[in-house]
């Protein structure tokens, strides 16, 4: 925004030149900050929205009544930062492992049964959560958009133009003598 600091200067004397900048720079990161936390907390409720009671899904419903894949959920709460975060690869892996070993137990044509609807339960809730995601992800976008044309709006015309300023008359803190 070099312009935004270029406005910023010349609209304050020369000697609080440094200070209108720092003051620019500080709220546009406190803004920043700001802004990033109300999103994703406009996100991550979205996405627990979108999902529903986490606990009645199948997927997670077969995880907890597995004993092996179970420890995997340990100490975790089942929300919707942590249903997102089974649907990563590594969490993936983690949890086929532990049930690797549930269905080898089994017979071989009751094995294959159940593998496949695990697999169909995991694969409907990575859709799931992706779908929940997307879809809070469009909302917010849309959100932006239209704060950030509200924005722009009130910049473009609710800065009176000024004159930028000319030659430099000394650098501050020079003494001057008469």
């Amino acid at each position: 925004m070099p312009t935004l600091n270029l406005a910023i200067q010349n609209s304050v004397e020369q000697k609080s030149i440094g200070v209108a900048t720092s003051s620019s720079q500080l709220f546009r990161s406190l803004g920043q900050t700001i802004g990033t936390a109300i999103l994703g907390s406009m996100l991550t409720a979205g996405v627990a929205l979108g999902l529903g009671n986490i606990s009645k899904i199948p997927y997670i419903e077969n995880i907890v009544n597995n004993p092996a894949s179970s420890q995997v959920l340990q100490g975790q709460t089942l929300d919707a930062d942590f249903a997102i975060s089974l649907n990563t690869i590594g969490m993936k892996d983690k949890i086929n492992d532990a049930t690797k070993d549930i269905f080898t137990k089994l017979p071989p044509q009751q094995a294959k049964v159940a593998q496949a609807e695990f697999d169909k339960s995991q694969d409907e809730f990575g859709t799931q959560v992706i779908d929940a995601f997307t879809n809070e992800l469009h909302k917010i976008f849309w959100a932006v958009l239209v704060i950030a044309g509200i924005g722009s709006m009130i910049v473009t015309f609710g800065i009176k133009e000024h004159r930028l300023r000319g030659k430099l008359e000394g650098t501050p803190g020079e003494v001057t003598t008469k």
